[in-house]
């Protein structure tokens, strides 16, 4: 099957910082690629350009064909992209409820689309938490909205950074298993994570980031093969930004960028 999203040759960064330097990917329906590397080396800053948030300074961005260059987040999003943050981001003042309800767009003609109460059938945890506040939920349940509120966009390209980020072991498997289940689905995944094991088992192609490029690209099979059954990356691979043990599951830094870029919103829950 042909790639639904395309990027070639990004540069991209903050004010006189360049962070990305000719990032060039491709997600095709049904497959999950994964985007590794180690704290500062651009991953949250790709997710960024691709959705629209950070500007594309040369290289384009296609989306079934069309241009979307540089196209605003909010028209990304009615071109049925989603976005899951790194740190979530939920809203502190929106109830559970009402994260489900703001970004809903209809599915696709014959599609088996999401409802909020398809979500909650997918999380059913949260069907005590509909009148919480973002504020008032634990990581898990915080990673259970974001995932929704994306997934009731009904989109056909899903950027997610980090969503396996402070969760327990138990929960980075649900988060797991319905990455899987989208996958399944036919939607293209972009998955940007350090937990090296969660990224074997779930994608079909890995490319590893170091200082704003790709400096390896392959399938997951292939490096599967290489970590073998203690999952010790080889180092070459640490020496590209991989971190030593597929088990490990960082929290993401703030890359390479200014101070007022990372300057912190309380609208947010963080």
């Amino acid at each position: 099957m042909s790639e639904i999203l395309v990027a070639t040759g990004l540069h991209a960064g903050y004010g006189l910082s360049t962070v990305l330097e000719g990032i060039s990917v491709a997600l095709r329906p049904g497959h999950i690629c994964a985007i590794l590397g180690r704290n500062g080396v651009g991953k949250t800053t790709l997710i960024r350009t691709l959705c629209g948030h950070c500007r594309v300074r040369e290289g384009s961005v296609r989306l079934a064909g069309e241009d979307v260059t540089n196209l605003a987040p909010h028209l990304m999003a009615t071109r049925s992209v989603g976005l899951v943050p790194q740190g979530r981001r939920l809203f502190r003042s929106l109830s559970v409820r009402e994260h489900l309800t703001v970004g809903a767009r209809h599915a696709a003609a014959g599609a088996h689309g999401w409802t909020a109460e398809r979500v909650l059938d997918t999380f059913p945890a949260l069907r005590g938490r509909l009148s919480n506040l973002g504020g008032m939920l634990s990581g898990g349940e915080q990673s259970m909205v974001a995932i929704g509120r994306a997934l009731v966009g009904n989109p056909r390209v899903l950027l997610l950074d980090e969503p396996s980020e402070g969760l327990s072991p138990a929960l980075v498997k649900q988060v797991g298993d319905v990455l899987q289940m989208l996958r399944d689905d036919g939607i293209a995944i972009l998955l940007v994570e350090q937990n090296f094991g969660l990224a074997l088992r779930l994608a079909d192609t890995v490319h590893i980031m170091s200082k704003g490029r790709i400096v390896h690209s392959g399938s997951a099979d292939e490096l599967q093969l290489r970590a073998g059954d203690q999952g010790t990356v080889p180092g070459d691979l640490r020496r590209a930004g991989m971190p030593a043990s597929r088990g490990v599951d960082c929290a993401a830094g703030q890359e390479n960028r200014p101070p007022e870029a990372r300057r912190r919103d309380t609208r947010f829950v963080r």
